[in-house]
């Protein structure tokens, strides 16, 4: 299948098709996120972030009756972006906290032999930088394989999305901030 390709036509159709992929992954799903939260939302600030992200903060007060089909479609790539983001978010940081733990062991045990370095005539210190870096770059690959191999056997799991803060909540809020401050004011008088 492949005679008759050059590499770069290959990559870019290979690129290509993965963008289409992620495209199609987003829409899928910001519209699955759109149907299980569109019942229960009653103005755009309650799709959390991906509201704010797509119609920035002047429009978080409308209802989502109110939309548009360009604007709900606009609301769906954002609601699978944000999702997609997330997820990609815990994957990597997942990755590398658990990999990171066993590097910062491996840089304790070479810490602690380094010394022996000394005996065979070498400096310990450029053998430490040596090692460590190329135990450091070993590490990156090792980041870098691990997310791989987790992208492609991962299953979706539901990110939360919490309602935006509109320009009306911070009021109510430090209203309430004061009411604490007063009580507080008052025991300290008794």
């Amino acid at each position: 299948m492949l005679d008759g390709y050059e590499s770069d036509q290959l990559t870019d159709e290979v690129l290509d098709h993965l963008e289409k992929a992620d495209e199609a992954l987003r829409l899928a799903i910001g519209q699955s996120e759109f149907n299980r939260l569109a019942p229960n939302a009653t103005r755009l600030a309650d799709f959390g972030p991906a509201a704010k992200m797509a119609f920035g903060g002047e429009k978080l007060n409308e209802t989502v009756a109110s939309l548009g089909e360009s604007e709900r479609a606009t609301l769906i790539a954002s609601i699978g972006q944000y999702i997609l983001n997330e997820v990609r978010r815990q994957l990597l940081l997942g990755a590398t906290s658990e990999l990171w733990v066993e590097y910062l062991t491996r840089i304790e045990a070479l810490r602690v032999s380094i010394g022996l370095e000394a005996y065979a005539q070498r400096d310990p210190l450029v053998q430490y930088k040596t090692r460590a870096s190329e135990m450091f770059a070993q590490l990156m690959d090792d980041i870098r394989g691990l997310i791989v191999s987790r992208a492609f056997a991962a299953q979706r799991r539901s990110v939360e999305i919490t309602p935006v803060e509109t320009s009306d909540a911070p009021e109510v809020k430090q209203s309430i901030a004061s009411d604490d401050n007063d009580k507080k004011k008052k025991r300290r008088r008794h």
